[in-house]
């Protein structure tokens, strides 16, 4: 039977891959997508720094949609470059959507 260790070792590490915080400390920056290969579809629901719920689709290489609670915190959501292993590109990091 494996150890439940290993699944919590995992999980970490997948949602360090689709959400991160900036390096910007108190200002809460989120960063998406920082180590996920655009060409890999995802769907998922997380919380970021400062209460921040954050639901994203990402599908054949673009995103499907962005939802953001509270709503004021949008402006704080950038996007990571694509990892260079994808073969869709991603834009530089961008507060446009």
């Amino acid at each position: 039977m494996p150890s439940a260790d290993h699944y919590a070792v995992m999980s970490t590490a997948v949602q360090s891959m689709l959400l991160q915080s900036g390096e910007d400390g108190a200002a809460g920056t989120i960063v998406l997508l920082p180590s996920w290969p655009c060409s890999v579809d995802v769907s998922f629901k997380l919380w970021g720094p400062l209460n921040t719920s954050v639901e994203v689709v990402w599908a054949g290489g673009a995103l499907v949609s962005l939802d953001v609670v509270p709503a004021a915190r949008r402006s704080a959501v950038v996007f990571a470059p694509c990892n260079s292993t994808a073969s869709a590109e991603r834009a530089p990091i961008s507060r446009a959507f």
